[in-house]
């Protein structure tokens, strides 16, 4: 069994999601912020700029065991996510 993450960069911060399938018993996050969450499948928005440490571990209905654990650098309110000149809002 072998689980993975993914970041996702959005105007405010970024976020952290999960794709997780297959015969998965309970899942335990820890973002590296305090924060913890035992949701099958996560999303968590980083409230601080800042290089964070996230885990997951995900235990199996046979109870196997599977860790992974991946650095995720957040940054708040990157100009760079936006190059193309496009203003966000609301479109009239």
């Amino acid at each position: 069994m072998e689980e993975r993450f993914y970041q996702s960069h959005v105007r405010s911060g970024s976020q952290i999601y999960s794709s997780l399938a297959g015969a998965i018993w309970r899942t335990y996050w820890s973002y590296g912020d305090g924060t913890q969450s035992q949701d099958f499948n996560s999303k968590h928005e980083y409230a601080q700029a800042g290089k964070y440490q996230v885990c997951l571990k995900v235990v199996s209905l046979n109870e196997c065991i599977t860790y992974y654990c991946d650095s995720v650098i957040v940054r708040l309110n990157d100009t760079c996510l936006n190059k193309s000149g496009f203003k966000m809002g609301a479109v009239t």
